[in-house]
């Protein structure tokens, strides 16, 4: 099954100045990684990483071509089907780890599904039973 599939995947960003020509960050990207598959991005800065993995994660959706996620168009979903998309689907570390200092780290990976009606983080860490395999989406 693939997992991730982008075809003429394009992004462009608006002049930063006035005058300035529009920033294409990603042009006509094509790729496809099937499930189970291992990859890496890597690249300078500014380079179109984070764009690729924001759109990927469904966080941008204004770009050209397409992007499926597990069979999934990431602009035909709606956007709470796209926050369970995300919730079950995809995991996102960021690079200033948005934690919050209070909670574990277990914790803090687990308070999703507090909002969700599921146990309390902090009992479900306590007791073990914090980590469950996702259902397939």
């Amino acid at each position: 099954m693939t997992a991730i599939l982008l075809a003429g995947v394009k992004k462009r960003y608006p002049p930063r100045e006035p005058g300035l020509p529009p920033q294409d960050l990603l042009t006509s990207v094509d790729l496809e990684v099937k499930r189970g598959e291992f990859m890496a991005i890597e690249g300078q800065s500014g380079s179109g990483k984070s764009t690729l993995l924001h759109l990927l994660g469904g966080l941008d959706r204004d770009f050209e071509g397409e992007a499926k996620v597990l069979g999934c168009d990431l602009r035909a979903l709606s956007d709470p089907e796209l926050a369970a998309l995300r919730h079950t689907q995809i995991g996102f570390i960021f690079q200033s780890f948005n934690l919050l200092p209070a909670l574990t780290a277990l914790e803090n990976v687990l308070l999703p599904d507090s909002r969700r009606g599921r146990n309390r983080p902090r009992s479900r860490a306590a007791s073990g039973s914090g980590w469950r395999s996702p259902a397939r989406w």
